[in-house]
This record gives C-alpha cells, sequence and structure tokens, in this order.
C-alpha cells in the first residue's frame, strides 16, 4: 500500500489545443495557465493541504491510480491525496513536456518527481491530465499517471 501511494501522488495535470511543446516561447496562454497551475498544486501538496488539493479538480473529476480503482468526486479525491500524504510524500515537483488543446479542454502530458521529508527522491512517473476551464479557471478533470520504477512483485 505505501508503495500504491507513492505511486498514487505523482499523478497530476494536463492541457492545451494545438500541440505545443515546453520552451521559452511559450510565455504566456494555456501552457502558462497550467504551469501555474501545477505550481499551485505542488504548493498546496507541500503544505499536506488536501482540500485545496481536492478544489484544483472538477466536481467530478477522477483519478486514475495504478494498480487500484477509478477514485472519483473531490471528496474521494480529497481523502486519496490526503492518503498519500499520510504514506511519507512530502512534495512532488511536475514538469509539463507538452499541451494539446481539444477545444474545451486541455491535454497535458509531463513527467513527476516525488520526494519523501528528507528530500530524497521516492518515485518517479510520467502522466497524463484533462483539464477543463470551469469559472475562468482550468481544473484537472481525469489524472492518469503510472511510475517508472518495475511493478512490485508477488
Amino acid at each position: 500500500m505505501r508503495c500504491l501511494s507513492r505511486v498514487a501522488a505523482v499523478g497530476l495535470l494536463f492541457a492545451c489545443a494545438s500541440r505545443v511543446t515546453v520552451d521559452a516561447a511559450q510565455e504566456s496562454g494555456p501552457l502558462r495557465a497550467i504551469e501555474r497551475a501545477n505550481q499551485a498544486f505542488a504548493a498546496a501538496f507541500a503544505k499536506g493541504d488536501a482540500k485545496a488539493v481536492a478544489q484544483m479538480y472538477t466536481e467530478t473529476g477522477q483519478l486514475f491510480p495504478p494498480n487500484t480503482q477509478i477514485v472519483e468526486g473531490r471528496p474521494a479525491i480529497e481523502e486519496f491525496w490526503k492518503a498519500v500524504m499520510a504514506s511519507g510524500i512530502a512534495r512532488v515537483e511536475l514538469k509539463t513536456a507538452e499541451v494539446e488543446s481539444l477545444g474545451d479542454a486541455l491535454a497535458e502530458s509531463g513527467r513527476a518527481t516525488l520526494f519523501g521529508k528528507e528530500g530524497t527522491v521516492l518515485d518517479k512517473a510520467k502522466y497524463i491530465v484533462v483539464w477543463k476551464k470551469v469559472g475562468g479557471q482550468w481544473k484537472l478533470h481525469r489524472d492518469c499517471w503510472n511510475s517508472d520504477q518495475a511493478a512490485p512483485k508477488n
């Protein structure tokens, strides 16, 4: 369960309309908005604020963590992240690789690194997030990830 919780913490965010790779030229627009949202996610996570993290998802948001069932809705998402934080994951770093616009939604792919309390790297992963704009803000709607580490052997 501890490994699952660590892997689960990797999950995070996605964004934009035509394919955009991260570079210095993309300082504004959807990519920058998603990067700011990812920074807010990481800051709330580092504070151990699962409620603030859950508020970054749409009301009907879903998590697709590895090796377990879909987590659906803000209350369940908050409980999920609370358990991840309690497992010893202290901080997450998110790096957007690309953002693609899907009409009224964005898709983001990226990499995540999970850190323990002493700054030790606990896991590295890749993720895909579908973002939706709600009330003028981009919110995570579908959040899927998996670890770069081999699956634990039974």
